[in-house]
């Protein structure tokens, strides 16, 4: 199976609970925004994860939805809403 390695990026008060604001995700290839989320969401407590519900992903500077394919040296930033109201 081809993989794809992608650089993750993510700011907002979960940032220090999933591994630091920086990191690298190996991911199948042909991945979506949502494979990642779904990734991620593993290896989160249920807070993190379900935050995710609500985040913002951009990819290469550019925003982008669940079904979002990744590509091989992405940058993926995943931004959190910190209010509302």
């Amino acid at each position: 199976m081809i993989s794809l390695k992608i650089k993750l990026k993510h700011f907002g008060i979960p940032a220090s609970k999933l591994n630091g604001a920086n990191q690298e995700i190996q991911l199948p290839s042909d991945a979506t925004i949502q494979q990642l989320i779904d990734v991620i969401s593993n290896k989160a407590g249920y807070s993190e994860s379900d935050m995710l519900k609500y985040a913002t992903f951009l990819v290469n500077k550019s925003y982008a939805k669940n079904d979002t394919v990744l590509n091989d040296g992405d940058e993926v930033l995943i931004l959190y809403t910190i209010g509302g109201g």
